[in-house]
This record gives C-alpha cells, structure tokens and sequence, in this order.
C-alpha cells in the first residue's frame, strides 16, 4: 500500500520562501511551512548552504488534496518544482526528503 507525501528536493529550493507566503495567505494567516537554512558549510570540498522547508503539518484542506494527490500552495507556487507529491509505500521507512506523509 501506497501513500502520498509532500516531498523536497533540497538541491533545488533556493530558500525563496513562497511556500512560506502561499501557506500563510491560504491557511488565513496560519502557517504550517517554515524555511530553514543550513549552513554556510563545507560539505565534500564544497562550500554549500541548503534550505530547507520545514512542515509542521498542512490544514485540513491540504490533508485533502495531498491524499487526492493534487498539489498544494506551496508547491504550486515553488518556481523550482522542489516541492512535490511523491507515493511511497507506506512500509517504507525512509525519510529522506519527506516534509508530510498523508498517514501521519
């Protein structure tokens, strides 16, 4: 069995905080997303800072779409597509790059 998760490709997001803004302004003021930066620092030679979206859990609307596998604000807003509805199986305990599981 399957189930749908927000996931980040943290190579991607710029740290631009739309996703950010499209929750706050979606959810009526309350904001389930929060940008988090990591870094500057050397990683395999390479001075890399990431950012990375932090979910505390999307509104009940969002419940909705993500089980439906629709996108959510805050990827639909994302200009570099690092946010995404991915289905992972729900065995799966990996969880490399998933913001929110459907589930839980």
């Amino acid at each position: 069995m399957s189930e749908n998760v927000i996931f980040v490709d943290l190579d991607r997001c710029t740290g631009c905080h739309a996703c950010e803004i499209a929750c706050k302004a979606e959810n009526e003021g309350k904001q389930y997303v929060d940008v988090a930066q990591w870094g500057p620092d050397t990683l395999g030679g390479e001075m890399r800072t990431f950012h990375v979206p932090l979910m505390s859990g999307p509104s009940d609307d969002c419940r909705e779409r993500l089980a439906s596998g629709i996108d959510t604000p805050c990827m639909t807003v994302c200009p570099t597509r690092a946010l995404r509805v991915t289905a992972i199986d729900a065995d799966d305990d990996s969880e490399q790059g998933v913001l929110y599981k459907s589930g839980g």
